[in-house]
This record gives structure tokens, C-alpha cells and sequence, in this order.
């Protein structure tokens, strides 16, 4: 049962992530076609039935999974902020795709490389702690799991001292 589970989240995460960097060399800006209205359908159609519904199984199939597995150790912590960068990229892009083709103006070039790269760095960091799994000592990371502690740790790490935060 479990290797069925994890063959559907792989799969789906395939498609998903996969679909979110071909959509993107579909765009305008990067491809230097024109935008058309068949352009429009394709990215419109991946978007809606082929990259959403894979994002929707791999996020069911990786909980399922969670409860299946028990996998409660520190890796997986930042696999799921890795996680969480992917979708809020997949919203920007879907954005990206609503502004180009609703009148609004369209998003930049720059806009667009860099929402490649977030994917990027986002599917590189879920790989290499899945495959890696490393040991990370978590009395470093202690403030993320105490109530109200989170501000401190955070002031760590904040690159403006003079501003609050």
C-alpha cells in the first residue's frame, strides 16, 4: 500500500513541478512568440487540467503518507517549507498567466526567470532532503516549535537591525 501511495506522490510532484517550468517556457516573455489565443488555451488548459490536479495529488498523496509513515524527524520540516515556496510559486505563476491574458498589463521578463528559478530551487531543495534525509540537530531550530519564541529566533537572522521587524 505504501509503495502505491508513494508512487502516486512522486508522480504527481513530477507533473506538478514539471508543468510549472513548461508553462513557463510557454510565456510570452521567454518564448518571443506572440501571445495568442491558442498560446492562451494551451498554458489555460495545463494550468486548469493537467498542473493543478497533480498539485492537488501530490499535496493528498505526501499527507496520506505523513500518517502512513509516521515521518516526524527535522528534515522534514524544511521539506515542507520547500513545499510550501512551490505553491506559492505555482499562484504566482498562475497570476503571471491571468495578468497576460486578462488586459492587465503583463509581468516582466524578470518576473518570469525568477519564478523559474524559485521552482527551481524549490524542486533541488525537496530532492536533496528527500534522497539525503540529513541529520539535523533541532536544539538550533528549538524557538520554531516554543509559542511566542518564533520573533527572537527570526531577529537572528534579520539583515536590517535598526528596523523592527
Amino acid at each position: 500500500m505504501i509503495a502505491w501511495v508513494k508512487l502516486l506522490h512522486v508522480t504527481a510532484i513530477a507533473f506538478w513541478a514539471g508543468g510549472l517550468v513548461c508553462i513557463l517556457f510557454l510565456h510570452p516573455r521567454v518564448s518571443r512568440i506572440p501571445a495568442e489565443a491558442r498560446i492562451r488555451d494551451v498554458m489555460h488548459f495545463s494550468l486548469s487540467t493537467i498542473i493543478a490536479p497533480a498539485a492537488y495529488i501530490a499535496i493528498a498523496s505526501g499527507a496520506w503518507l505523513i500518517f502512513l509513515r509516521s515521518t516526524f524527524v527535522p528534515w522534514f520540516t524544511f521539506k515542507l517549507a520547500f513545499v510550501g515556496l512551490l505553491i506559492i510559486a505555482h499562484m504566482l505563476i498562475a497570476r503571471s498567466i491571468m495578468n497576460l491574458f486578462g488586459g492587465r498589463s503583463p509581468n516582466s521578463l524578470g518576473f518570469v526567470v525568477g519564478l523559474m528559478s524559485v521552482v527551481g530551487v524549490a524542486v533541488m531543495g525537496v530532492l536533496v532532503l528527500v534522497l539525503a534525509k540529513p541529520e539535523i540537530d533541532m536544539r538550533e531550530y528549538a524557538a520554531i516549535y516554543q509559542p511566542g519564541a518564533l520573533r527572537d529566533f527570526a531577529m537572528q537572522y534579520w539583515p536590517f537591525r535598526y528596523l523592527p521587524l
